[in-house]
């Protein structure tokens, strides 16, 4: 479930960190703002009256990648910078350790192997509900 889930995000941030290269999305959830544009996702410094209100997506006039953190001044507001590719990469690293706990997994189990992975102990005769000789484990 896990990795379908980390495939899924992973696979839409991808598509909104492109897309940021050509479109706008700014609004506001609650009591905090964002704006998504050139590839950063952008959040304010603090709350004011001068805040975007509503939600809303634009064309982008000019396409100007921005690959680190950084720092913009807009209606009065300090409003950081953070790389989108950043948070792609992690979701990607977080989705590749799932699937492959979960191949891991998969194949201990069809070897009929040790479910800790720790000593691989090959349970073949072993009842079903008996600890593992090598290590102490309990079986899955």
């Amino acid at each position: 479930m896990v990795k379908w889930g980390g495939a899924v995000v992973t696979a839409l941030l991808v598509v909104v960190w492109v897309g940021s290269g050509w479109w706008n999305l700014y609004g506001h959830i609650g009591p905090s703002a964002f704006a998504i544009g050139n590839g950063v996702l952008a959040v304010p410094s603090s709350l004011s009256p001068y805040m975007l209100l509503g939600w809303g997506i634009e064309r982008s006039e000019w396409i100007e990648w921005r690959w680190w953190f950084g720092e913009f001044v807009y209606a009065v507001e300090d409003w950081y910078e953070i790389p989108l590719w950043l948070v792609v990469a992690g979701s990607t690293v977080f989705t590749g350790a799932a699937w492959r706990l979960d191949t891991l997994a998969r194949r201990r189990a069809r070897l009929n192997l040790c479910p800790t992975g720790e000593c691989n102990y090959d349970r073949t005769g072993l009842v079903a509900e008996a600890v593992c000789p090598e290590c102490g484990a309990a079986s899955a």
